[in-house]
């Protein structure tokens, strides 16, 4: 079983990550099982930026908030409730700023599987190749 090792910032694993998230539903045994044990791979490694990404409870209730005014088109009700929580829009704000700082930095080294042009399944797009091209050989 060929791998690579990997060395990229975690903004680009996490490209990897979602382009293997867009073919894992592509038909094929083999290519199928090297989807799925390098998506768990890359989790393993990303799991610090998904852990300081994810909201708190408080701000999930107001984002759902927002979302429902969002959906009676009603901009100035949600104006009025940003404006009155404003603690936690900033706390949000410089939450998703370090996620940012997290993705630009270098992440620790990875072993992914690689897949040989041959295995690709007969039914995958240009655009699923070039996402996947860092393990594709």
């Amino acid at each position: 079983m060929a791998t690579k090792k990997i060395t990229t910032t975690n903004g680009e694993l996490v490209d990897l990550m979602n382009g293997l998230f867009n073919v894992q539903d592509l038909k094929g045994k083999g290519f199928a099982l090297k989807v799925s044990d390098n998506m768990k791979s890359l989790q393993q490694i990303l799991e610090p930026v998904e852990e300081a990404g994810k909201p708190t409870e408080e701000f999930v209730k107001f984002a759902q908030d927002v979302q429902k005014l969002q959906q009676s088109k009603d901009s100035d009700a949600i104006k009025k409730l940003e404006e009155s929580n404003p603690e936690l829009v900033n706390a949000r704000k410089v939450q998703m700023e370090k996620v940012q700082e997290m993705l630009k930095k270098e992440a620790e080294e990875v072993e992914l599987q690689v897949f040989t042009k041959e295995m690709l399944p007969a039914d995958i797009s240009g655009r699923q190749i070039t996402s996947l091209e860092k393990i594709i050989i």
